[in-house]
C-alpha cells in the first residue's frame, strides 16, 4: 500500500468512525427528545399529566447513569463494538416499544428507562471507536462533531412533529426512528466481528487488561463532579428556556425561535471549539473554564430585567455554555487512551446524574419561587463547575509534570 493509499484509507476509516458515532448519539438521544417533543400528544392519548412525562424523562437519565456506572465491568466481558450494538438495541427497543405498546404512563417510564440504558452504553462505545480511528491532531474536531449530534437530535425530534406526528400520529415518529436503529444495527455487525478477531489476537500482557490506574481514576472523579454540575445547569436552562421567555413577555413563536437559536448555537460552538483545540493545540480544560465562565455570565444576564438581556444570557448559558461536553470527551481521550470507554463511563455518570436532578430541582424552584430563583441556583452550579474546571486543569498539569503513566494500557493505532 502506497503512502497516498494509506492516507486515504485512514481518512475513510476516520470518517466512518465519526459518522457512526454521530448516528449512534442521535439515535440514543431520540427516546428522551421525542418524549419531550410529543409530550402533549402522548399525554392526551394515554391520559396522563406533566408529572408522568417528567418522571419518564428522569428515568431515562437514571437508566443512562446505571449503564454508565457499569461500563468498566461490561468492557471486561464485551468488546466496545458489542457495547455499541447493545446501545443500538436498547434505543431501538425503547422507540419500537413506545410506538407499538404504550397503554399507560407506566409503560412510558419503562421504555424511557431502556432508552437511557442505550445512551449510557453509547457514549463509551462511540468515544472508543473515535480514539481508535482518528489521528490525535483531529480528535478535537471529531469529538466536537460527535457532541454536536446531541442538539441535532433535538432538531430532528422537533422536525418529526410537523412532518410525521401531526400527519400520521405520534406513534409513527417513534416507529421511524426505530427503523433507523434497525438499519444502524445491521451496519454495526461487521465491526463487531472484526473486533472479536482482533481481541483473540491481542497480547496476553497484563498491562493490556488492568485499565485505569487509581491516580487517573481520582482525577476523573473530580471531572465527573464538574460535569454533574455543568450538565445540571445547562440542561435545566434549555428545559425552561421557553418558560423563561414567556415570563419576559415573549410570545410562543418567539420563545420557540429562542430555543431553536440556542440549540443551533450549542451545535456550532461544540464543533468550532473542537477545531480550535486541534488547530492551536490548547489544553481542553482551559477552554472548558472559559466556556463555563460564559455560562455563569449568561445566568447573571438572565437576572437583569429586559428581553435583550434574557436572549443574550440564554445564548451564553445554554448555547455556548453547553460546549464543554465535547471538550471533556477530548480531554478524557487524551488522558485515558486505550481505556477511553471505561473513563467515559465514569465521567458520564456525573453528567447523567446532573441531567436527571437539575431540571427536577429547577422545576421545583420555579413552582415554589420564581424563574429568577431557578436562574440563581443554576448560575451557582455553573460557578462551582467553573472553579472545579480550574482545579482539574492545575491538577492535570502537575500530574503530567511528574511524568507518571496515564494509563496501564498502551494506546494502539
Amino acid at each position: 500500500m502506497t503512502t497516498d493509499e494509506a492516507t486515504a484509507h485512514t481518512t475513510r476509516r476516520s470518517m466512518v468512525a465519526v459518522g457512526w458515532a454521530v448516528l449512534l448519539t442521535v439515535l440514543t438521544n431520540m427516546p428522551v427528545f421525542l418524549i419531550g417533543a410529543l409530550a402533549n400528544q402522548i399525554s392526551t392519548d394515554i391520559r396522563t399529566g406533566a408529572a408522568s412525562i417528567g418522571f419518564a424523562v428522569g428515568m431515562y437519565w437514571v437508566g443512562a447513569a446505571l449503564a454508565s456506572m457499569s461500563t468498566a465491568r461490561m468492557t471486561r466481558r464485551l468488546s466496545e463494538a458489542t457495547l455499541g450494538a447493545l446501545a443500538i438495541v436498547c434505543a431501538t427497543v425503547s422507540l419500537l416499544g413506545s410506538a407499538l405498546w404504550l397503554p399507560s404512563w407506566h409503560w412510558l417510564i419503562g421504555w424511557a428507562l431502556i432508552g437511557g440504558l442505550g445512551n449510557g452504553c453509547g457514549h463509551p462505545a462511540s468515544n472508543h471507536r473515535i480514539v481508535g480511528a482518528v489521528r490525535n491532531a483531529r480528535l478535537g474536531l471529531s469529538f466536537g462533531i460527535k457532541q454536536a449530534a446531541v442538539p441535532l437530535a433535538g432538531l430532528v425530534a422537533g422536525l418529526l412533529v410537523p412532518l410525521t406526528a401531526l400527519r400520521f400520529g405520534w406513534h409513527a415518529a417513534f416507529a421511524e426512528m426505530a427503523a433507523v436503529g434497525a438499519v444502524l444495527l445491521l451496519v454495526s455487525v461487521r465491526p463487531i466481528l472484526r473486533e472479536r478477531r482482533s481481541r483473540r489476537q491481542r497480547t496476553t500482557d497484563p498491562r493490556v487488561r488492568r485499565g485505569l490506574i487509581p491516580a487517573v481514576r481520582n482525577e476523573l472523579l473530580i471531572v465527573a463532579t464538574m460535569t454533574m454540575l455543568s450538565a445540571g445547569a445547562c440542561n435545566s436552562v434549555l428545559a425552561f428556556a421557553v418558560t423563561g421567555a414567556l415570563d419576559r413577555g415573549i410570545d410562543y413563536a418567539g420563545a420557540g425561535a429562542v430555543l431553536a437559536g440556542v440549540s443551533s448555537m450549542g451545535a456550532v460552538s461544540r464543533f468550532s471549539l473542537g477545531v480550535v483545540a486541534d488547530r492551536f493545540d490548547i489544553n481542553p480544560f482551559r477552554i472548558i473554564t472559559a466556556v463555563l465562565l460564559c455560562c455563569t455570565t449568561g445566568f447573571g444576564l438572565m437576572l437583569i430585567p429586559g428581553t435583550a438581556t434574557y436572549v443574550i444570557g440564554i445564548v451564553l448559558a445554554g448555547g455556548i455554555g453547553g460546549a464543554w461536553a465535547g471538550l471533556v470527551h477530548l480531554s478524557i481521550a487524551r488522558l485515558a487512551g486505550e481505556s477511553t470507554a471505561s473513563a467515559t463511563g465514569l465521567v458520564q455518570t456525573g453528567s447523567y446524574i446532573g441531567s436527571a436532578a437539575g431540571p427536577v430541582a429547577a422545576g421545583a424552584l420555579i413552582a415554589v419561587g420564581s424563574v429568577e430563583t431557578a436562574w440563581i441556583a443554576l448560575g451557582t452550579m455553573a460557578l462551582i463547575a467553573t472553579a472545579l474546571s480550574f482545579v482539574v486543569n492545575r491538577r492535570l498539569r502537575r500530574f503530567r509534570a511528574r511524568a507518571a503513566p496515564l494509563v496501564d494500557r498502551p494506546v494502539r493505532r
